[in-house]
């Protein structure tokens, strides 16, 4: 009998000593531990009101967007926020541009962190428009520190050089950059994102083209930015979120703060929702996440890989184009689509084909419901039929245009965006 209570209490015991291991490892940290140094900043553009300046003329005030946003910005605490332009509708009278910029202090004064402005097009686009800036706000681009970075805001809306960093912004921005050699990381914020405008940017995404400002940039500030050694560019004037690298630069487009979309749900495989970017700094690393406004996306979300991967499945899903053989104008009689889902998720929606009111030309079928697993193929063809004199037939008088709604998933990939099926010869 002394030999079974002798065991239960070295069970007893054992249990005990265990339990009190599993509280003692329970409460130890694990990872590093987080430093003084750390810390969180906030970036966001394109915050102005969406749908024009006529939406604003009676009672100017801010995108609605921009409003919900400032509440869960004030969530996290960041040390600062920083928006990369286009702060209101702007082109207009001094006087309503003095109404929208009472209407935007008023709504910024509601964040909690610090707010730093970055000047865009809608801000400044003219002389007075640039004095009224400047007198409320003080110089188009500046720079400071915080916790060891250093932070530099440009200005590509300066007179005279627009849309490029050129003149005596160029040499401040190397003296500045000289100036702060010693300093890590460093982060360089501007509205236009001019490293992206032309066709040799690696990973060009057909936004724009102009290949003397895309020249300008990587011929006199990329060299500079790689020099003194920039961790992070954004910009934003683009109403999307795309992320890409350029000679161990990370160049970040983030243009999601309340100006319109192409529709409430539109394209967001390709970037266009809304957003803003949380960017943690800890032990000298930058970790940016991608904050919607029901969620957080990793930094690579979108990229040049993905944007064009979503086109590719849309074009091959959609004709754009209908071919005519050399020497006639007869159009072909059936149009084959072939698209495979290079997604991980299910591609459902419908296309719906439509043309003209009182065009001897059709299309049928007129609607297709979709539903495409992932790595799937999906096959349809189009009939096109005349119902004309076929001496007066003309190809080039055909039109037809497709209504497309798609998701991947629960997201959508594209919402009700209309594609006109052109004639090549």
């Amino acid at each position: 009998m002394k030999r079974v209570i002798g065991m239960a209490w070295l069970v007893f015991g054992v249990i005990a000593i265990s339990q009190a291991a599993a509280q003692e490892i329970a409460g130890q940290p694990r990872g590093k531990a987080i430093t003084d140094d750390a810390y969180t900043f906030v970036v966001l553009g394109d915050s102005r009101t969406p749908g024009g300046r006529y939406a604003t003329v009676k009672v100017p005030t801010v995108s609605p967007v921009f409003e919900k946003q400032i509440q869960l910005i004030n969530r996290l605490s960041p040390d600062l926020v920083v928006d990369t332009g286009d702060l209101i509708w702007g082109h207009c009278d001094p006087e309503m541009t003095t109404r929208e910029w009472d209407a935007f202090d008023a709504a910024i004064d509601g964040f909690d962190a610090p707010f730093y402005m970055v000047v865009g097009n809608h801000d400044i686009w003219d002389g007075p428009s640039r004095e009224t800036y400047i007198r409320r706000y003080g110089p188009e681009y500046y720079s400071f520190d915080h916790k060891g970075a250093h932070f530099i805001v440009l200005s590509t809306e300066v007179a005279g050089h627009s849309p490029r960093i050129a003149g005596a912004q160029l040499e401040w921005l190397e003296r500045d950059l000289a100036a702060a050699a010693a300093r890590t990381p460093k982060y360089v914020f501007l509205h236009q994102p001019l490293w992206a405008y032309g066709g040799k940017t690696p990973g060009f995404v057909e936004r724009r083209r102009d290949d003397a400002v895309h020249d300008s940039w990587m011929q006199s500030v990329h060299p500079l930015l790689k020099k003194y050694g920039v961790h992070v560019v954004f910009g934003g004037h683009w109403h999307m979120y795309l992320s890409q690298v350029i000679d161990g630069i990370r160049y970040v487009t983030t243009g999601g703060g309340g100006a319109e979309m192409d529709g409430p749900n539109s394209l967001a495989s390709r970037g266009r929702f809304y957003h803003f970017l949380i960017v943690t700094v800890r032990h000298g690393q930058t970790h940016i996440g991608v904050a919607t406004m029901d969620g957080i996306g990793p930094g690579d979300w979108i990229t040049p890989a993905t944007w064009r991967t979503a086109g590719k499945f849309v074009e091959e899903l959609v004709p754009s184009r209908i071919k005519i053989d050399h020497g006639t104008n007869a159009l072909p009689r059936e149009i084959t689509c072939r698209a495979t889902n290079p997604f991980a998720e299910t591609v459902t929606g419908e296309l719906q084909f439509a043309t003209p009111l009182g065009s001897p030309w059709s299309i049928a079928p007129r609607r297709l419901v979709l539903s495409i697993p992932p790595g799937e193929t999906q096959t349809h063809t189009l009939s096109i039929a005349y119902d004309g004199d076929p001496k007066e037939e003309d190809a080039e008088q055909w039109q037809a245009r497709c209504i497309a709604s798609l998701k991947v998933g629960k997201k959508v990939l594209w919402h009700e965006r209309e594609s006109r099926l052109q004639v090549d010869r």
